[in-house]
């Protein structure tokens, strides 16, 4: 008895420890294999930002839904902005999907240091990404 009582207040003191942060420099590939590399930061004290820093194949943004954006390069382009932390380990925000040319509402899960699943919806159709942080 006093073993378990040990037990369940070592639980109690002894907060769940976050992973590590998700800044740092994050590779992805899309659907046809193309690589691309998103670094991610702290945009104000409680909010993150991602900005595409290198591709495979760099090409415009031709997918945009708005034909006057078709033009810019998406390397240097922020996909996300004010992506708030809202549980350990998992981020809320808009994020910019330049394969389909609009924002989507999602989620950020850190899954370990190494890795982030994000899910983006948009009404009940979801889409899902795998990051790995990059190692140079």
């Amino acid at each position: 008895m006093k073993k378990f009582l040990f037990a369940v207040m070592a639980f109690m003191l002894f907060p769940t420890f976050a992973l590590a942060s998700p800044i740092g420099t994050w590779y992805r590939e899309n659907a046809q294999g193309e690589g691309a590399r998103v670094e991610i930061d702290m945009c104000t004290q409680v909010t993150y930002c991602a900005t595409i820093v290198w591709m495979e194949f760099p090409r415009n943004d031709i997918y945009n839904i708005d034909p006057t954006l078709r033009d810019r390069p998406l390397v240097g382009l922020e996909i996300a902005n004010n992506v708030m932390e809202v549980s350990t380990d998992v981020y809320s925000g808009t994020i910019y999907n330049p394969e389909v040319g609009f924002s989507l509402v999602g989620t950020v899960t850190q899954v370990d240091n190494d890795t982030l699943e994000l899910e983006g919806c948009l009404a009940t159709l979801c889409q899902t990404d795998t990051w790995t942080r990059y190692q140079p």
